[in-house]
């Protein structure tokens, strides 16, 4: 009985590690990420009309 709290508990310490290495690797994730917004989808249009005008 012994073992198995002591499997027990070793377990939850590993599931714990790896939850807050998840999070952490969620987090840094979401601020080098480029997200849309408006202002990257005008720019993205204004690049794409001048392709447009320039090959014509």
């Amino acid at each position: 009985m012994e073992k198995l709290k002591k499997l027990q508990k070793g377990l939850f310490a590993l599931l714990a590690t790896f939850m807050v290495i998840g999070f952490a690797t969620g987090c840094a994730e979401d601020t080098t990420e480029e997200t849309e917004t408006e202002e990257n989808q005008t720019e993205e249009g204004t690049e794409e009309s001048t392709e447009e005008s320039d090959s014509e």
